[in-house]
């Protein structure tokens, strides 16, 4: 990346940063935060959570000038995003967010307010493997060597549950 950064990425087993250790659309998911942004750079943006998938996130969570939104990626291979917006948000204000995934939906809530994207049908999203992301990712990278963006966590949840498959039917001996 071009912009600085200080992130948690979830590894689910292991301690090798492989990619074979990421979790698919399937399945239920969830990432649960709560923080307070203190600090944003003269852009005013930065990312404070974020689904990852491949090469693309999926799903950021950012903090934009007093404003939290969430963008997501339309197709696996980037181009078109939907942008959410969650409301205001001043500096040094608790903010409670979840990003939760059950079978290829993805719904988002941030201080209470939610919104959901289908990310799996009609797009490119189906074969991907994902893992979560949060922390204080400054989107600017120009300016006086004092500013940057900080980002305190105060609690930071993940929970996986992976549905078992159906028993097998029509089976004879």
């Amino acid at each position: 990346s071009t912009y600085p950064r200080s992130e948690l990425r979830e590894l689910i087993a292991g301690t090798d940063n492989s990619t074979s250790i990421n979790w698919t659309a399937l399945g239920t998911h969830v990432l649960t935060a709560e923080c307070r942004v203190t600090q944003v750079p003269s852009t005013g943006k930065v990312i404070i959570g974020q689904i990852h998938g491949g090469t693309q996130p999926l799903c950021k969570i950012y903090y934009s000038n007093g404003t939290i939104y969430t963008r997501v990626h339309t197709q696996a291979t980037g181009g078109s995003e939907n942008q959410y917006e969650f409301g205001a948000s001043a500096l040094d204000t608790p903010i409670t967010y979840e990003l939760r995934v059950v079978d290829g939906l993805l719904t988002m809530t941030v201080n209470g307010t939610t919104h959901s994207f289908d990310f799996v049908t009609g797009t490119s999203w189906g074969s991907a493997q994902f893992y979560f992301k949060a922390g204080s990712y400054c989107q600017d990278n120009v300016g006086q060597s004092s500013e940057g963006s900080r980002v305190a966590f105060y609690a930071l949840g993940v929970n996986h549950v992976i549905d078992a498959p159906p028993a097998p039917t029509n089976l004879a001996a």
